[in-house]
């Protein structure tokens, strides 16, 4: 009794904490964006047993295709940060959201591969210019507990890829999958006005005054420091994991297990179900035993679940396995909160969206990689081969130096 009251206690303060002063609607919007603009990344991959029937692509060209989602969301990251720096960090998330949504539409309607690829790469940009103003945004407006709003952030954008595959699985099976990706864009209609609306200008510490030759000058000094360099190599470590995990586990519960493809969805979404859990606990457990411990503990328990993905014979042992596998997202908001916490606040959009372009970009390689190494050898290969990468996130987590 005594526990439950102490812990209700502390919601309670950290529901305070959050809205206090007007700022819980800042969050409220910028997450909700995120939810969405992730969201059609997330289905997409749920969504790939379908789309390989209607193209006839193998696994190579799926891991071509999730790497270029994800490289053209990495790869507008800097110019998504550079717009924040030159106008300002609401523009920057509402052009996000819909340059997303309009990718989204031309996908839904695309009648041959050809325009189907063009496509993703325009969804995929607009998720990137999203990026960076999100995380700058909740680390400057929450200064005090950046990676609790950050962990709160995550978590919801988890909260949609929960349900979003869930309901894409549905759709697709009765419908099909364009429909699974139809229903996503009027949310993100909506999200854009909420952003507008809710975000004021000066959410983020920006000088809007400089010239981009000057932002780019000040930016390149301010990112040539060992604490970016160790931020940016563990979150591109997270990132390649990230991105392959995520772009193979439905076509391979699919095709390996035997499981439908709504049971596939199914499982899909509890992994971002548990991710909830880990990423709102991480940002709590950051701010109070520091980030170092907190990335390589959830990374470390990772590890177990590639080794059961591949060796689960019943439904509870594979759902075990999710699980454990989904720790690694608890990795993501301490180890953004350190990162954006490096970058000087005048060159914030810039720099951090530099940061982001080369992690997430290099990280798009991850299944394109994966993608191979199935075709040429084996999922076992391909799972084995993650999890020794896991291992160097907890290398990298436990020995980040200090920010200040």
């Amino acid at each position: 009794m005594r526990l439950t009251t102490l812990f209700i206690g502390q919601m309670q303060t950290l529901w305070g904490v959050l809205w206090n002063d007007g700022r819980g609607w800042v969050l409220l919007a910028v997450s909700l964006g995120w939810a969405g603009t992730i969201g059609t990344r997330i289905v997409y991959p749920a969504l790939l047993p379908e789309m390989r029937l209607e193209f006839e692509f193998g696994y190579a060209t799926a891991g071509v295709l999730v790497g270029l989602l994800w490289a053209a969301y990495g790869a507008l990251q800097f110019p998504g940060g550079l717009l924040a720096d030159t106008t300002s960090h609401r523009v920057a998330l509402v052009v996000g959201t819909v340059v997303t949504a309009s990718g989204l539409v031309a996908i839904v309607f695309s009648p041959v591969f050809g325009l189907f690829v063009a496509a993703t790469v325009g969804m995929g940009a607009g998720t990137g210019l999203y990026g960076p103003s999100r995380v700058a945004v909740l680390s400057n407006v929450y200064a005090d507990h950046e990676s609790t709003a950050i962990g709160v952030s995550q978590a919801a954008g988890n909260v949609g890829n929960t349900v979003f595959p869930l309901l894409a699985g549905s759709l697709s099976a009765y419908v099909g999958w364009r429909a699974g990706f139809g229903y996503l864009a009027p949310l993100l209609a909506v999200v854009a006005v909420a952003l507008w609306v809710s975000v004021p200008v000066d959410a983020a510490r920006t000088d809007s005054s400089q010239s981009v030759r000057t932002l780019l000058k000040s930016a390149w000094g301010a990112l040539m420091t060992r604490p970016v360099y160790s931020g940016t190599g563990l979150l591109l470590l997270i990132m390649f994991v990230y991105q392959s995990l995520t772009g193979f586990l439905p076509i391979y519960l699919v095709d390996e297990t035997g499981v439908s493809t709504v049971g596939a969805a199914t499982l899909y979404s509890g992994f971002f179900a548990a991710a909830v859990g880990m990423q709102l606990g991480a940002g709590v457990l950051a701010d109070r035993f520091g980030i170092q411990h907190v990335v390589a503990g959830f990374a470390a328990a990772s590890i177990p679940g590639f080794v059961l993905l591949l060796v689960a014979d019943s439904l509870a042992a594979t759902i075990l396995a999710v699980i454990s596998v989904s720790c690694l997202l608890g990795c993501f908001p301490p180890a953004h909160a350190y990162t954006v916490g490096v970058v000087p606040s005048s060159v914030q959009g810039t720099g951090y969206g530099a940061i982001r372009t080369v992690y997430i970009g290099c990280g798009a390689a991850g299944p394109v990689l994966t993608g191979f190494i199935i075709d040429y050898g084996s999922f076992v290969w391909a799972m084995a081969a993650l999890g020794v990468t896991v291992s160097g996130i907890v290398l990298l987590g436990w020995l980040l130096p200090a920010r200040h």
